[in-house]
């Protein structure tokens, strides 16, 4: 049975509810931790990395709930109505950045319509609709009548450089290419290549995503700003690829770290894994800068040794023979199946017979399967993929038909999925 096949009367949904509010509550209690609130210098995160299943799950219910209690009070009619809001929430997020709204507004105390509509230049009625309509979507409050201050959400954004570079590149390149999926679509009917994307629709551009990047520094930059974001988000915390794999189990071992960019991830397992050795691989481009980025570091010197650098294109032939692990951490999902396809049949040629290729990357649940929230996020990184490469994330069941399909054989050792992690580790080994 599917989570949505569960409780389905609101009052089914609230006695759940209550049980999972407990559950959560008990919990911080006896950590010590505040409980959730709208206080503006309340945590932005709700629960510890280590906090147990139960109460993870729990914490998951509680928003499932709230969006299908909301569904059913409201019935078809409003649901749908309320739709509108979702651009406009849109739009308004890129009026609040566009005019540095989230600086302007003080991190402390707050400032009248009048002198921010003057500070941002904009008219005062624009910046009253605007505001108030962003106050509905938890972006900023209005404490005093004509008054603005931040609220916990946009003072979260204000001071989180991670969040900043978030909000720009939604404003930018997300939404222009998210607008552009039906005309891409249509002027590209079926298509599934790197070039007929809704992102080169909206850049006008013939060039595969990352490439045109490489024609935009300043973008360029912003992307790889946005990388570091998502690697600090809880679902994405290296501490899930450091404790995810028995990585001691290899011993003195080699570890090619495949489009690894500057070596982050090759880093931090360094760090906790003496006795590996690390090749990280990228673009020439990429890896003209990763050891200066290396140097800088204050172990640098303790790392040196263990961690060297490689100018590699993951879409021609492995140079490296016979390492114990070739890893590619979020690299196949930006990249439609038949390209997946290709970069690891490229590995298979250098696969000895206690070689594995790990591939840790999204793992799609079943439709229903998981909380509503989550689901929702997991479906919009697949349309993001969609939308800037033609590729997706998968499900298991996908990621099986692409392995079959690669060159000279590979077998799924083993599947893990960390607790509390978007990722899995998929382990390949040869037939």
């Amino acid at each position: 049975m599917t989570i949505t096949e569960g409780a389905s009367t609101m009052e089914d949904i609230v006695t759940k509810l209550l049980q999972d509010v407990r559950a959560l509550h008990d919990y911080l209690d006896t950590a010590g931790l505040p409980h959730p609130s709208f206080d503006k210098n309340t945590p932005p995160v709700v629960l510890p990395y280590d906090a147990p299943l139960e109460v993870q799950n729990a914490r998951e219910q509680i928003m499932d709930a709230a969006l299908r209690l909301f569904r059913l009070a409201a019935g078809p009619s409003d649901h749908i109505s309320q739709a509108r809001t979702a651009y406009e929430d849109i739009a308004t997020l890129q009026w609040l950045w566009h005019f540095q709204i989230f600086d302007l507004v003080p991190a402390e105390g707050s400032i009248s319509y009048f002198e921010l509509a003057g500070k941002a230049n904009v008219a005062v009625a624009h910046a009253k609709s605007i505001i108030r309509m962003a106050i509905t979507a938890g972006l900023f409050e209005e404490p005093t009548p004509q008054q603005v201050s931040h609220s916990a959400t946009s003072l979260y954004i204000r001071n989180s450089e991670p969040n900043r570079t978030w909000a720009v590149w939604v404003c930018d390149v997300s939404v222009p290419a998210a607008a552009a999926m039906v005309a891409a679509q249509t002027k590209w009917p079926r298509s599934l290549s790197r070039i007929h994307t809704s992102y080169n629709f909206a850049n006008d551009t013939e060039l595969p995503f990352f490439d045109h990047l490489a024609q935009l520094p300043e973008r360029k930059a912003l992307f790889q700003g946005l990388m570091k974001a998502v690697s600090s988000l809880q679902k994405h915390d290296l501490k899930h690829t450091i404790a995810g794999f028995d990585w001691a189990s290899l011993g003195e071992a080699t570890v090619v770290d495949v489009g690894g960019s500057t070596g982050h991830v090759s880093i931090a397992l360094a760090r906790e894994f003496p006795s590996l050795k690390f090749i990280v691989q990228d673009l020439p481009e990429v890896i003209d800068n990763a050891p200066s980025h290396l140097a800088s570091l204050p172990d640098s010197t303790a790392l040196a040794s263990r961690i060297t650098y490689l100018a590699h294109s993951f879409l021609t032939p492995q140079p490296i023979r016979g390492a114990a692990v070739y890893f590619l951490r979020m690299i196949l999902h930006d990249w439609p199946t038949d390209d997946a396809v290709n970069i690891l049949s490229h590995l298979v040629p250098a696969l000895e017979e206690n070689s594995r290729i790990i591939v840790m990357d999204s793992l799609l649940p079943d439709p229903g399967s998981v909380p509503l929230a989550k689901e929702r996020l997991f479906r919009a990184q697949d349309l993001t993929m969609l939308q800037n490469f033609n590729a997706g994330e998968r499900a298991l069941e996908d990621w099986r038909q692409i392995f079959a399909r690669v060159e000279g054989g590979l077998a799924v050792r083993a599947i893990r999925q960390p607790v509390g992690s978007n990722m899995a580790f998929i382990e390949l080994g040869l037939e």
